[in-house]
């Protein structure tokens, strides 16, 4: 689940955005659609149901250039990774940091 502002809508209003997958095997991964999050907003915080690694990318395209990216390794700046966050058994919501701004470079 994705909390965000969305600077597109109402000012002040907030939106949760979830979505659901199968449960994965370790090392697996689920590229989701998070419907209604629009162009452009703020994250809040980020919410699993078991530990896991959450990434957001600003196009397909950054997703796929990211995708070999070892969890021990943070994002190169400036290459589309929004925001990297790793939930562990003790935190399964974290607060997105400050200026965690979403934003999509990809059309519609």
């Amino acid at each position: 689940m994705a909390n965000w502002l969305p600077r597109t809508q109402v000012p002040g209003q907030r939106l949760s955005v979830s979505a659901i997958t199968t449960p994965l095997l370790p090392g697996a991964s689920a590229l989701l659609d998070l419907a209604g999050l629009g162009r452009l907003g703020h994250f809040l915080a980020v919410s699993t149901d078991a530990p896991g690694w959450v990434s957001f990318y600003s196009s397909a395209a950054a997703r796929e250039a990211d995708g070999s990216r070892p969890i021990t390794q943070d994002p190169i700046p400036g290459n589309g990774v929004l925001l990297d966050l790793v939930t562990t058994t003790s935190a399964l919501t974290i607060n997105a940091p400050p200026g965690g701004t979403y934003f999509s470079t990809d059309g519609g």
